[in-house]
């Protein structure tokens, strides 16, 4: 049956149709889920005490005019915990989705004036 543009679907079978709309919603989704976590900026980490056996590194991220200092475990922001510190990276976990998000380290300078 031909669409109301008159255009033919390339498949008889509408749960084949059917699957690509919902793979267009699925793109959607990741593009709002990227855009959000676009907008953390991972600035780099400290290493705070002598023992490098221990996890005591503290990520620095940005987000807009924000500067936060994390550890592994704190609460970036409502829904996104602080999972892991490497010094190319950071890895968050959405807590309403259970999805880690990775952020790379900035590669942006900071001008001043």
């Amino acid at each position: 049956m031909p669409r109301p543009d008159g255009s033919f679907p390339l498949s008889q079978d509408p749960a084949v149709e059917n699957q690509q709309g919902s793979t267009s919603d699925e793109t959607v989704a990741e593009q709002v889920e990227a855009g959000e976590s676009a907008q953390y900026r991972y600035l780099g980490f400290l290493r705070m005490g002598e023992s490098r056996q221990k996890n005591n590194a503290m990520a620095v991220l940005r987000k807009d005019d924000e500067v936060m200092m994390l550890k592994v475990g704190d609460h970036v922001d409502n829904h996104l915990i602080l999972r892991a510190i490497t010094a190319e990276s950071v890895i968050m976990r959405d807590t309403d989705t259970s999805m880690d998000r990775i952020v790379l380290l900035s590669e942006e300078t900071v001008e001043q004036e």
